[in-house]
């Protein structure tokens, strides 16, 4: 990606341009209900979610992300 976007790609957000293209171009891809894939927020019961995507705003609020990530590891997922 850094060769086709150059120093752009080291900018904050440019990951979610790769994403998406990923997604837009696999072979039926599919929306996952919000509701069991949603983002954190601080008002969010981690456990009532297969999987939380933290955004920038939210990837460093109060150690959660990096707290939830060793919890991870440490159970062998």
């Amino acid at each position: 990606m850094q060769s086709v976007l150059g120093k752009r790609w080291s900018e904050w957000g440019t990951e979610q341009i790769a994403s998406n293209w990923m997604v837009a171009n696999a072979p039926d891809p599919l929306v996952l209900p919000f509701a069991r894939y949603a983002c954190y927020e601080p008002w969010v019961d981690p456990d009532t979610r297969a999987f939380l995507h933290f955004i920038g705003s939210y990837r460093y609020d109060q150690g959660v992300y990096a707290r939830m990530a060793r919890d991870f590891i440490d159970q062998g997922r």
